[in-house]
């Protein structure tokens, strides 16, 4: 982790899968029109380095990072490089980061307001969003088990990216749980669970989770009016085509 972090920005980190440039375009748009704060870490697979940094080209809010610099040795444990992974890189992107919050991107995500750190940190606690009742139960237990703690699941639960991390306890988590690795000789990573409390506002609005929202999903509700969240998210998992999506958000990006 760098020696020093700046209360003054927020950087953001951005796994990012060569599959997914489609979606990263209009995330892209969302960025040019509201993102106010600093680097954006675009961690990538290393196979994936020179088609990614062909789509990022010389846009200097962007630096590529090759996840293996992050992930070292734990790949030899992490089963696969696929939604697991993701979560490993995310709190590992703690040693990269140069502020003293980052916020966690996918590429299905899109920004709706104008983000910085002034928007999402108050008087040093960030914003987060919960879930009541809590509907992750089964995160919760296997995080606790993984991390030798009582088997408690909380009756909310927080909800998912975009999220805000706190750098120096996402670095003490990454140590914590790369050190139970090397002693388990494996890891069965879940969903992070750190989070900071400031309930003022939502991060995440009306989205499209499952593909059955898709055809009652209304854009102008995300981008235009009164709005007191920063994000929607149409989930990739969904298999809704990137252009479905361009087609409906573009008219809000110009």
């Amino acid at each position: 982790m760098n020696d020093t972090t700046s209360n003054e920005t927020l950087e953001a980190i951005l796994p990012l899968l060569a599959r997914d440039h489609g979606r990263f375009a209009l995330l892209r748009l969302s960025l040019d029109r509201f993102w106010k704060g600093g680097t954006i870490h675009v961690i990538v697979r290393p196979e994936d380095m020179g088609c990614t940094r062909g789509a990022l080209g010389e846009d200097q809010r962007f630096c590529i990072v090759n996840q293996d610099s992050l992930m070292g040795g734990i790949t030899r444990y992490a089963p696969g490089v696929g939604w697991r992974a993701q979560q490993i890189l995310k709190l590992a992107a703690s040693q990269i980061v140069g502020s003293d919050f980052y916020l966690t991107l996918d590429a299905d995500c899109l920004l709706v307001r104008s983000v910085s750190r002034e928007a999402l940190v108050r008087n040093e606690r960030g914003r987060v969003d919960y879930n009541n009742p809590n509907h992750r139960a089964d995160w919760y237990q296997e995080s606790s088990r993984m991390l030798g703690l009582p088997r408690t699941v909380p009756a909310r639960d927080v909800s998912v990216t975009p999220f805000l991390l706190h750098t120096e306890t996402a670095a003490a988590l990454t140590k914590h749980t790369a050190d139970l690795a090397r002693e388990r000789k494996a890891a069965s990573w879940q969903q992070m669970l750190l989070h900071d409390e400031l309930k003022s506002s939502r991060l995440i609005g009306p989205s499209v989770w499952f593909k059955q929202d898709a055809e009652a999903w209304d854009p102008s509700k995300a981008f235009e009016g009164e709005r007191d969240f920063f994000f929607v998210v149409v989930q990739s998992n969904t298999h809704i085509d990137a252009e479905w999506t361009r087609a409906r958000v573009t008219p809000y990006l110009r």
